[in-house]
């Protein structure tokens, strides 16, 4: 099954919207702690979903290569924040990385597959 070119153009734009977002110094943008928190689990449980969705062809089982993408890109991100003006490495936006994560893990099991 051949990937559409809108699906391509999608992911990437998201992976780079989320890279620039995650990468730019801080100018003011403060969302509160809690809102921050559910941007980061918003953030990457539709990392997550894109993932499964544009590459379910070329991986199986695509869940786990997903929470595994999702979970190591998140965390790399967090860690680039440690090099730019302005912007922290925090457990807890790792943290709620993880659980936008888990979280489309386990939706994907439930609607589609079988939590063992």
């Amino acid at each position: 099954m051949k990937i559409s070119r809108e699906l391509y153009i999608l992911f990437v734009a998201w992976m780079v919207l989320l890279t620039i977002l995650s990468l730019i110094p801080r100018a003011g943008l403060d969302l509160g702690d809690r809102w921050d928190k559910v941007a980061h689990f918003i953030a990457y449980f539709f990392t997550a979903f894109l993932f499964s969705v544009f590459f379910r062809t070329r991986f199986k089982p695509i869940d786990i290569y997903a929470v595994l993408f999702s979970f190591g890109y998140g965390a790399i991100l967090e860690l680039a924040q440690l090099l730019v003006p302005g912007r922290d490495c925090s457990f807890g936006d790792l943290a709620a990385n993880f659980s936008g994560v888990l979280f489309f893990f386990i939706l994907y099991r439930l609607l589609w597959g079988r939590i063992e």
